[in-house]
């Protein structure tokens, strides 16, 4: 379920939070599982030694032992893929950090131009267009212009 959960949210819902119920299952189960073989070697060396088991009773436990071992490994080995999970997620958040970073990155290179534009157009000196009624504009549209072709240049060499 957590693989389709995964798959389908996409950047709008974190599954942290049942990764992590999940990861605590497993630590509570594995802890489980580790008790009961202390409990069974317990066992085994009490009774071994008293000589009061039997061949049913002895067969039992080491099936007992089996059992606790499969499930030892069962667990090892979901932990091992809750953790490869836990990876993937970081992998995936990270990648999208990254595409936000790369697009505040290209958002800013396309604003620089107006901003040198501007700024050599605030200094005190004389500049074009100082003196017209449509200086401001023409500014306006020459800096627009220049963003454009920018961004226009900025895709097709593929760095947006």
């Amino acid at each position: 379920d957590l693989d389709s959960e995964i798959s389908t949210s996409g950047s709008l819902r974190p599954t942290f939070g049942d990764l992590l119920t999940l990861q605590k299952y497993m630590i509570a189960l594995s802890t489980t599982y580790k008790a009961n073989h202390k409990a069974l070697d317990f066992i085994k060396k009490n009774f071994t030694t008293i000589d009061d088991i039997d061949f049913s009773t002895k067969k039992l436990i080491d099936e007992l032992y089996d059992t606790s071992d499969t499930m030892d490994r069962i667990i090892l080995g979901y932990s091992q893929y809750l953790d490869n999970l836990g990876d993937m997620i970081n992998n995936m958040i990270s990648y999208q950090l990254n595409m936000i970073m790369k697009t505040l990155t290209e958002i800013s290179i396309i604003l620089t131009i107006p901003a040198i534009i501007f700024s050599f157009w605030g200094i005190n000196a004389h500049v074009p267009f100082e003196n017209s009624s449509y200086g401001v504009l023409a500014v306006l549209i020459i800096s627009a212009t220049l963003s454009l072709i920018c961004w226009l240049l900025m895709r097709r060499k593929t760095y947006l």
